[in-house]
């Protein structure tokens, strides 16, 4: 992965959130919560999408904090099961986990994590973003690949969702 600034990371978060908070913007309450039969995220609304991307952030946000010990605790799994499992059951824990939640609730969630990563990543020295973000990771990928991961690599695919959801 190519080093980039914590300022250039930042740079880059918020112009991808911007144009993933432009993509539901204007969305009514029924179209915000109505989930389709088909698609790329099939069944899923917009709010399931908001909701998922405010757990990888959390998930992002953990891990600048130094919190990975308890990652499985987000996707409502025990530690063995959550190592054993794959990115969509991942995924699909996600969805199960706040598919009921309201949506002033997701919204909130949403930009509160979002909010909160912002804040630490700005707390955190620089050289940090070179450090593998868990010594037990055995690839030993720096934090700052977690975080563009969980962040604005991210956010593009919830938008074209999003705006296919809208079109479709």
């Amino acid at each position: 992965m190519e080093t980039e600034s914590t300022a250039e990371l930042l740079e880059r978060m918020r112009d991808e959130w911007a144009r993933l908070e432009a993509s539901f913007a204007r969305l009514s309450v029924e179209q915000m919560t109505v989930r389709p039969a088909e698609g790329g995220w099939a069944g899923w609304s917009v709010k399931d999408q908001l909701a998922h991307v405010a757990l990888w952030e959390e998930l992002a946000l953990g891990r600048v904090e130094g919190l990975g010990d308890r990652e499985h605790e987000l996707f409502g799994m025990d530690e063995a099961t959550a190592e054993a499992a794959d990115l969509d059951t991942l995924n699909a824990a996600v969805y199960e986990r706040n598919r009921d939640i309201p949506l002033d609730e997701v919204l909130a969630a949403f930009r509160s994590t979002h909010e909160r990563l912002v804040a630490a990543l700005e707390r955190l020295p620089e050289a940090n973003l070179a450090r593998p973000f868990s010594p037990d990771d055995p690839m030993q990928r720096p934090l700052l690949q977690t975080v563009v991961d969980n962040t604005y690599g991210h956010y593009p695919e919830h938008t074209a969702a999003i705006q296919a959801l809208r079109a479709g």
